[in-house]
């Protein structure tokens, strides 16, 4: 697989999202609080359970079942809900001051 440089990807991300979440991104990555992105405990998990529910032929097989997979996905009430849950994770977030919430969901 090839090497993409850090600027060619925020660059790619600059240009086909109006907002995304990362280092230099247009919102900054919250520091230490990987699991507060919907990208992060919904969209990686379910994304990868769907594309690989069967074995790819090759690299482009698999780039066109991510795309499809992800426009379903876009298309469900499930990102809605995981959006919503944002609420939950940042209250918890807040009530602890910080620390570790995987016990209070």
């Amino acid at each position: 697989m090839p090497y993409c440089r850090p600027s060619s990807v925020r660059e790619f991300l600059n240009q086909h999202f109006r907002t995304w979440i990362g280092k230099h991104g247009t919102i900054d990555w919250p520091a230490r609080s990987p699991d507060l992105t919907p990208l992060d405990y919904f969209l990686w998990g379910t994304l990868k359970d769907e594309v690989y529910k069967n074995r790819s032929n090759n690299e482009e097989d698999l780039k066109i079942k991510i795309r499809e997979k992800i426009n379903r996905i876009n298309q469900t009430d499930a990102v809605r809900k995981a959006i919503d849950r944002l609420e939950i994770l940042y209250t918890s977030c807040i009530a602890v001051e910080g620390n570790h919430i995987e016990h209070l969901l």
